[in-house]
Protein backbone atom coordinates (compact mmCIF):
# COMPACT_ATOMS: atom_id res chain seq x y z
CA UNK A 1 0.00 0.00 0.00
CA UNK A 2 2.88 2.39 0.81
CA UNK A 3 4.45 1.73 -2.61
CA UNK A 4 1.17 2.38 -4.45
CA UNK A 5 0.61 5.61 -2.52
CA UNK A 6 4.19 6.72 -3.26
CA UNK A 7 3.78 5.97 -6.98
CA UNK A 8 0.48 7.87 -7.11
CA UNK A 9 2.13 10.83 -5.38
CA UNK A 10 5.07 10.79 -7.82
CA UNK A 11 2.66 10.67 -10.75
CA UNK A 12 0.67 13.63 -9.38
CA UNK A 13 3.85 15.67 -8.94
CA UNK A 14 4.96 14.72 -12.46
CA UNK A 15 1.56 15.62 -13.90
CA UNK A 16 1.61 19.06 -12.27
CA UNK A 17 5.16 19.77 -13.46
CA UNK A 18 4.50 18.50 -17.00
CA UNK A 19 1.33 20.61 -17.34
CA UNK A 20 3.17 23.72 -16.20
CA UNK A 21 6.02 23.03 -18.63
CA UNK A 22 3.60 22.39 -21.51
CA UNK A 23 1.64 25.57 -20.78
CA UNK A 24 4.92 27.51 -20.97
CA UNK A 25 6.50 25.59 -23.87
CA UNK A 26 3.66 25.25 -26.39
CA UNK A 27 3.31 29.03 -26.92
CA UNK A 28 7.09 29.28 -27.38
CA UNK A 29 7.17 26.45 -29.90
CA UNK A 30 4.12 27.56 -31.88
CA UNK A 31 4.56 31.38 -31.80
CA UNK A 32 6.97 33.16 -34.11
CA UNK A 33 7.62 36.47 -35.82
CA UNK A 34 9.31 36.80 -39.20
CA UNK A 35 11.55 39.56 -37.75
CA UNK A 36 13.18 37.21 -35.22
CA UNK A 37 13.19 33.71 -36.71
CA UNK A 38 16.71 32.64 -35.77
CA UNK A 39 16.13 33.23 -32.07
CA UNK A 40 12.70 31.62 -32.36
CA UNK A 41 14.12 28.42 -33.89
CA UNK A 42 16.70 28.01 -31.11
CA UNK A 43 14.09 28.68 -28.41
CA UNK A 44 11.54 26.32 -29.96
CA UNK A 45 13.91 23.39 -30.40
CA UNK A 46 15.26 23.81 -26.84
CA UNK A 47 11.79 22.86 -25.54
CA UNK A 48 11.73 19.52 -27.41
CA UNK A 49 13.45 16.15 -27.22
CA UNK A 50 13.92 12.87 -29.07
CA UNK A 51 12.83 12.25 -32.65
CA UNK A 52 10.25 15.02 -32.31
CA UNK A 53 13.07 17.56 -31.86
CA UNK A 54 14.67 16.37 -35.11
CA UNK A 55 11.34 16.47 -36.95
CA UNK A 56 10.60 19.98 -35.67
CA UNK A 57 14.02 21.27 -36.73
CA UNK A 58 13.53 19.81 -40.20
CA UNK A 59 10.03 21.32 -40.47
CA UNK A 60 11.28 24.73 -39.35
CA UNK A 61 14.22 24.72 -41.76
CA UNK A 62 12.33 23.50 -44.81
CA UNK A 63 8.87 25.04 -44.43
CA UNK A 64 8.07 27.33 -41.52
CA UNK A 65 11.06 29.69 -41.55
CA UNK A 66 11.27 30.20 -45.35
CA UNK A 67 7.49 30.78 -45.58
CA UNK A 68 7.47 33.14 -42.59
CA UNK A 69 10.28 35.20 -44.14
CA UNK A 70 8.73 35.27 -47.59
CA UNK A 71 5.23 36.23 -46.42
CA UNK A 72 6.13 38.28 -43.31
CA UNK A 73 4.18 35.98 -40.99
CA UNK A 74 3.80 36.47 -37.25
CA UNK A 75 1.85 33.92 -35.20
CA UNK A 76 0.92 34.21 -31.53
CA UNK A 77 -0.28 31.10 -29.67
CA UNK A 78 -2.13 31.07 -26.35
CA UNK A 79 -3.14 28.03 -24.31
CA UNK A 80 -6.83 28.03 -23.41
CA UNK A 81 -6.94 24.76 -21.49
CA UNK A 82 -4.97 21.63 -20.61
CA UNK A 83 -6.19 18.21 -19.54
CA UNK A 84 -4.36 14.98 -18.76
CA UNK A 85 -4.95 11.97 -21.01
CA UNK A 86 -2.42 9.59 -19.40
CA UNK A 87 0.22 10.07 -16.73
CA UNK A 88 3.22 8.28 -15.31
CA UNK A 89 6.25 9.51 -13.41
CA UNK A 90 8.29 10.10 -16.60
CA UNK A 91 5.78 10.67 -19.41
CA UNK A 92 2.53 12.62 -19.58
CA UNK A 93 0.12 12.87 -22.51
CA UNK A 94 -1.97 16.04 -22.49
CA UNK A 95 -4.92 17.35 -24.45
CA UNK A 96 -4.37 21.06 -25.03
CA UNK A 97 -6.72 23.65 -26.44
CA UNK A 98 -4.97 26.58 -28.11
CA UNK A 99 -5.80 29.73 -30.02
CA UNK A 100 -3.50 31.07 -32.72
CA UNK A 101 -3.57 34.58 -34.13
CA UNK A 102 -1.70 34.92 -37.43
CA UNK A 103 -0.79 38.14 -39.17
CA UNK A 104 0.74 38.52 -42.63
CA UNK A 105 1.91 41.57 -44.54
CA UNK A 106 -0.61 41.02 -47.35
CA UNK A 107 -3.75 40.57 -45.18
CA UNK A 108 -4.93 43.46 -43.00
CA UNK A 109 -7.11 41.42 -40.61
CA UNK A 110 -5.43 38.82 -38.37
CA UNK A 111 -6.64 35.25 -38.73
CA UNK A 112 -7.71 33.64 -35.45
CA UNK A 113 -8.03 29.85 -35.20
CA UNK A 114 -8.58 27.38 -32.40
CA UNK A 115 -6.99 23.95 -32.30
CA UNK A 116 -6.71 20.85 -30.14
CA UNK A 117 -3.36 19.16 -29.67
CA UNK A 118 -2.21 15.91 -28.15
CA UNK A 119 1.09 16.80 -26.50
CA UNK A 120 3.47 14.23 -25.04
CA UNK A 121 5.80 15.53 -22.35
CA UNK A 122 8.85 13.50 -21.29
CA UNK A 123 10.99 14.04 -18.23
CA UNK A 124 14.57 14.31 -19.38
CA UNK A 125 17.15 14.99 -16.69
CA UNK A 126 14.59 16.77 -14.53
CA UNK A 127 13.19 18.93 -17.35
CA UNK A 128 9.81 18.30 -18.95
CA UNK A 129 10.23 18.54 -22.73
CA UNK A 130 7.86 18.05 -25.65
CA UNK A 131 8.49 14.65 -27.22
CA UNK A 132 5.35 14.53 -29.35
CA UNK A 133 2.74 16.91 -30.72
CA UNK A 134 -0.13 16.17 -33.03
CA UNK A 135 -3.28 18.07 -33.92
CA UNK A 136 -6.50 16.19 -33.22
Amino acid sequence: MWWTNRSDSQTQVAETAAKAAANDSIPLVLSYNYLDLDRYAARATSKTTGPFADDLKKLLDTQVLPTARAKSIATQTTVQGTSTVTASANAIVLLMFIDQTTRTADVATPKIEGARLEVTMTNQDGRWLISGLKPI
